[in-house]
């Protein structure tokens, strides 16, 4: 799936923000929904270089 490098860091929110709900003990919800857009407006030599950058780190 080819996603805007800023939509992609939503699924990064989420696991953060469940991960904090756990330790506070609560109940986890459900079902958690990530808006993303696909990026067909991002250059394809923009989004090489972004992909190249995480895949290094």
């Amino acid at each position: 799936m080819k996603l805007e490098p800023s939509a992609a860091s939503g699924f990064a929110s989420v696991a953060s923000y469940l991960k904090g709900l756990k330790a506070q003990g609560a109940q986890l919800p459900s079902t958690c929904v990530v808006w993303t857009t696909g990026g067909s407006q991002l250059p394809v030599e923009e989004f090489d270089k972004v992909l190249a950058q995480a895949k290094s780190s």
